[in-house]
């Protein structure tokens, strides 16, 4: 179990500040043509709900409507629901430096295997190419 973390999830050190990280994701996923359905301000909501401030952190959800309606359109892929939309985490840590977490969809379909791993691997493929600016 100690190991799932670092297979299952993609930590990497933005060269980018927090805002322009947030606002290059999400701009490059509406270039690809594709959907954020909502953006998650914690630091805000958590100051709201319990007064504790854990600095910058956001999710933004992607969704990628033409494989969801692949992936759904067979009753029995419907368990995926769970992990869509895709989301990505971008925080700041003590170090100052900002990251980003997202999930290895690629790994993921390879454990679901049969049905969903094909639109799954169009996913990551997907994410790689909105998330390609960290790589530079």
């Amino acid at each position: 179990y100690v190991a799932a973390p670092q297979v299952m999830i993609d930590e990497v050190r933005s060269p980018l500040g927090f805002k322009q990280t947030v606002d290059t994701i999400i701009d490059n996923v509406r270039a690809d043509g594709q959907v954020v359905p909502k953006v998650y301000d914690f630091r805000k909501s958590l100051i709201e709900h319990t007064g504790t401030d854990v600095g910058e952190a956001t999710v933004i959800e992607i969704c990628y409507p033409e494989h969801a309606a692949e992936l759904l359109s067979v009753p029995d892929n419907k368990f995926i629901t769970p992990f869509m939309p895709c989301a990505v985490g971008v925080y700041t840590k003590s170090d100052g430096n900002t990251y980003v977490a997202s999930m290895n969809v690629g790994m993921l379909a390879k454990v679901l295997g049969h049905e969903v791993a094909g639109g799954m691997g169009k996913v990551a493929r997907k994410d790689a190419r909105v998330l390609a600016f960290l790589h530079q």
